[in-house]
């Protein structure tokens, strides 16, 4: 089994960073809370997960296939990988798919409420990089359904 492409809106509702497991999980359904539900497969295209938010999602993803970490960049497997928020709940980031990275427990801890720029000027760029054409591509993909 494959995973098939992504509809407009699950691409909208995608994580930027099209690599894995960040592409292994596909939009399902906003629940009554406003929680974005997500659908998770493994890199066969089987279901491993039919419905969870963006933090569960993110993680049962990584369990099937391991990144490393956004920052150090090790695929070292450490006891627990942590999903960072790249704008921290501090600073008002919320629990949307966009705003987590895989993180070691090392550079999650250390990152604490800083700021992705402050803490890691080339991670920051790096993921602005990759928001900046997932925009791109999703402006793109809407625009192309307009008669």
């Amino acid at each position: 089994m494959t995973i098939l492409p992504p509809t407009p809106l699950q691409l909208a509702l995608a994580h930027p960073l099209d690599e894995r497991p960040y592409n292994l999980l596909r939009y399902v359904r906003t629940d009554a809370a406003g929680t974005h539900l997500y659908r998770v497969y493994n890199e066969n295209g089987d279901v491993l997960m039919f419905e969870a938010g963006p933090y569960v999602a993110l993680g049962e993803a990584q369990k099937a296939h391991p990144a490393g970490c956004w920052y150090c960049e090790s695929s070292d497997q450490p006891f627990e990988w942590h999903r960072d928020h790249v704008i921290a709940s501090f600073h008002g980031g919320r629990n949307e798919l966009h705003n987590f990275v895989i993180a070691c427990a090392d550079h999650n801890t250390k990152k604490g409420a800083t700021s992705i720029v402050e803490f890691d000027a080339a991670a920051a760029r790096r993921y602005m990089e990759a928001l900046h054409a997932h925009v791109a591509l999703v402006a793109r993909t809407f625009a192309a359904l307009r008669p």
